[in-house]
């Protein structure tokens, strides 16, 4: 098992380049979710790899970590939440990942958005506003919950949500 989400990406992707706050962020999520009291939220402009870190990387960390663990991605679209899902699903075939682990995906249990591994680990992706009915979710990734400012900012959309 690696050390923290961001050396399981540089393990099984040697393509991945994290930064410098990359690697303390997630460090510091890594110890938070060993402690068993995550609760982290991070800000940094787009395009900076939080997505990837935290909607890919820490979940797919957690449910080799620990297993049986029921992760949820959401974003303000079902698509964003989508990709995320492929991303990590897909790592489960790649050649690095399977040298490091024996865990595989489920095959009774793989679709897109709600996919399951053998050491009894799941991962769902939901858009705002889609139904979490029936899941429960020990790891909750709120990854780009407004689509925009002017939607964060509005009354109307912080109400109905």
């Amino acid at each position: 098992m690696t050390a923290s989400p961001s050396i399981l990406a540089e393990t099984c992707d040697p393509t991945y380049r994290p930064a410098l706050w990359h690697a303390w962020i997630a460090g510091i999520a890594a110890a938070q979710l060993r402690a068993g009291s995550a609760r982290l939220i991070v800000n940094v402009p787009p395009r900076h790899g939080k997505s990837r870190l935290f909607a890919v990387e820490t979940p797919l960390w957690e449910m080799l970590r620990k297993p049986k663990t029921e992760c949820v991605v959401a974003s303000y679209a079902l698509g964003l939440a989508l990709d995320a899902a492929r991303e990590a699903r897909a790592r489960t075939e790649n050649d690095l990942f399977r040298k490091m682990t024996t865990v595989r995906l489920c095959s009774d249990h793989g679709g897109v958005d709600d996919w399951a591994w053998t050491n009894g680990s799941r991962f769902k992706a939901v858009g705002v506003g889609g139904s979490l009915t029936g899941h429960g979710a020990e790891l909750l990734m709120l990854d780009d919950l407004r689509r925009d400012a002017m939607e964060a900012n509005s009354p109307t959309r912080r109400k109905s949500t």
